[in-house]
């Protein structure tokens, strides 16, 4: 009960002055109407141009000639790709492979770096590594777990 006063003195419009009786509305002005709906005529004719005419078009181009035509013009394009899928599905898988190889080939000249700047850098005396010479440090790390 408690929330129910809540929310109606929540959404009241009044707010706090005395709701108009309908019936004394009525009693005063016979003739005056009562409209439940409050929006203007801008309003109405901008809900009709914005929703019912596009509706009626989109309607009216879907039972045209038109519609029939880019039907079949759609069918037949669906058909044909679905024909040359197989064609492209080899291509695409071709164009991995491709790229696979230029990432791999990347790796391996990152890992010619990696294994030729360390040697330089301890032969010039830049850098004093324990081991410069990266087969080694795999054949020590091999002897040290077995």
């Amino acid at each position: 009960m408690v929330m129910a006063a809540m929310t109606h003195n929540l959404f009241n419009p009044f707010k706090g002055r005395r709701i108009p009786a309908l019936n004394s509305t009525l009693k005063h002005n016979p003739t005056a109407r009562i409209h439940p709906c409050k929006a203007s005529w801008q309003e109405v004719a901008g809900v009709f141009i914005f929703s019912a005419i596009p509706f009626t078009a989109v309607k009216a181009i879907a039972n045209s000639p038109l519609a029939a035509r880019l039907q079949e013009r759609m069918l037949r394009t669906k058909s044909l790709a679905t024909k040359e899928a197989p064609e492209r599905e080899a291509a695409t898988q071709r164009a991995r492979k491709e790229s696979y190889e230029v990432l791999h080939a990347r790796w391996a000249m990152l890992a010619a770096l990696g294994v030729g700047i360390p040697e330089l850098l301890d032969r010039f005396g830049v850098v004093d590594f324990i081991e410069p010479v990266w087969w080694r440090v795999g054949y020590a790390k091999l002897k040290a777990s077995i």
